[in-house]
């Protein structure tokens, strides 16, 4: 949407998105990050006709600039269910404001297998040229700058242990 371009248009954005979620009757709005949890909570603000939802995945945001935890606070008070993904932003997110003490906390995950049989552990070795004996780091990651990717290949380069080896798996713009 055209006004959500603009950090002065955000406001105007909130009251369209606002009127977008009653006039489709939507019964919940699950938000995902702080922009999205907090531009939400302002446009849903004391709307009582819709469950709302904010999962947080970082602090950064708000440890950059503290100050940030208001809008935390306003999506919060409006009524959105706020929702971290570890127990480090929970805590977190409680020190910061006394206010939020009732967030909830949810492990992202995902189902593993029950384990990884040697014979397959070994084929993805060979397949990747990996001695058995090597030790291999591996970062699983959504491929984005923002994920720092970069630091961590710098990072391990300067490891000087042989046999160590960095393995890296996703998509998104930075892959290579």
């Amino acid at each position: 949407h055209r006004y959500y371009k603009s950090i002065y248009k955000l406001p105007i954005f909130a009251l369209f998105f606002r009127y977008f979620i009653k006039k489709h009757a939507f019964d919940v709005v699950h938000s995902h990050l702080f922009g999205s949890v907090t531009l939400a909570g302002l446009g849903l603000f004391n709307a009582s006709w819709v469950t709302k939802c904010g999962t947080l995945h970082d602090t950064y945001i708000v440890e950059e600039r503290p100050s940030r935890v208001w809008l935390v606070l306003l999506a919060y008070f409006g009524g959105t269910r706020l929702v971290t993904v570890s127990c480090a932003m929970l805590n977190y997110f409680k020190k910061s404001s006394r206010f939020l003490h009732s967030i909830d906390l949810i492990y992202n995950g995902v189902e593993l297998p029950n384990q990884i049989s040697p014979q397959k552990a070994t084929g993805m070795r060979s397949e990747l040229l990996i001695p058995e004996s090597d030790f291999v780091f591996c970062c699983v990651a959504r491929l984005v700058p923002l994920k720092g990717i970069d630091i961590l290949i710098r990072a391990f380069a300067q490891i000087s242990a042989p046999n160590l080896h960095l393995l890296l798996v996703g998509d998104g713009p930075c892959r290579m």
